[in-house]
């Protein structure tokens, strides 16, 4: 059986994003699934950045009515809740 020498990368941060938006899903297993989708996404040249899943989903809106203070860390969730780009 031949190798296969590509895979979809879009398909595969997609699917990545549905694994990290799991709250299941513990910090250390996101951590490493966040190294594995920056490497794929950094050598292909398909890296576009990232943002909390916290922040997407009502975190900035939180934001803004709390008078949109300086720090906006109590909004962001925890560090490997991501959604890649």
């Amino acid at each position: 059986m031949a190798k296969r020498k590509s895979f979809n990368v879009q398909e595969f941060k997609d699917w990545a994003n549905s694994a990290l938006a799991r709250p299941e899903l513990g910090q250390e297993a996101k951590s490493a699934l966040c190294t594995a989708v920056e490497k794929v996404l950094m050598d292909t040249g398909n890296y576009h950045g990232f943002n909390s899943n916290t922040w997407l989903s009502g975190g900035c809106a939180a934001w803004e009515q709390a008078g949109k203070l300086d720090d906006r860390t109590p909004f962001l969730g925890l560090e490997y809740d991501r959604h890649y780009f």
